[in-house]
């Protein structure tokens, strides 16, 4: 499985987007983004793939439990030396093996469910994918000297069936 190369691929692609942030660009609150920044959605990138890289074999994962570093939000340098922490060990390929994953549903309930890693690492990458689109929208929008490439934020799908579409 090669998922972990995907997940890499994505997480340099916004690390060399964010290294022509300013940090105080990358801590702005942006009003089309409901007030968030575009340093809370790269933290939040890297606290679920920690959750990933984290689990043992037989273990349970939490993404809502994860630890929440409210530091990378505003502190670039240490975002991305967290980053580079973490691209180092998704250089590791694993196995599949079984976990478990427990999910908050609400007031006192929890479900937890079988899962896999690999079908965990393909949640995080889509997941990341996800972010990556909201952090695209807070930069075009509010930082347009910032380049983004076009492909940044779509899933591999979305690209290829975009190339399919004859352009007018």
């Amino acid at each position: 499985m090669k998922t972990n190369v995907f997940l890499i691929k994505s997480l340099n692609q916004l690390n060399e987007i964010l290294n022509q942030l300013k940090e105080e660009e990358y801590c702005q609150q942006l009003n089309n983004l409901h007030g968030a920044s575009i340093g809370q959605h790269a933290r939040h990138i890297l606290e679920f793939i920690d959750c990933l890289i984290s689990i043992e074999r037989d273990g349970t994962i939490s993404y809502d439990d994860r630890k929440r570093d409210v530091n990378l939000e505003c502190n670039l340098n240490e975002y991305l030396s967290r980053s580079n922490e973490l691209l180092q060990s998704l250089e590791i390929v694993r196995n599949n093996f079984p976990i478990k994953i427990k999910c908050f549903l609400g007031g006192d309930d929890i479900a937890i469910t079988e899962t896999n890693y690999h079908r965990e690492e393909l949640f995080v990458l889509d997941h990341t994918i996800h972010h990556l689109a909201i952090i695209k929208i807070g930069i075009t929008e509010n930082f347009p000297q910032i380049h983004v490439p076009a492909e940044f934020g779509f899933t591999a799908s979305t690209v290829r069936a975009k190339n399919l579409i004859p352009s007018n």
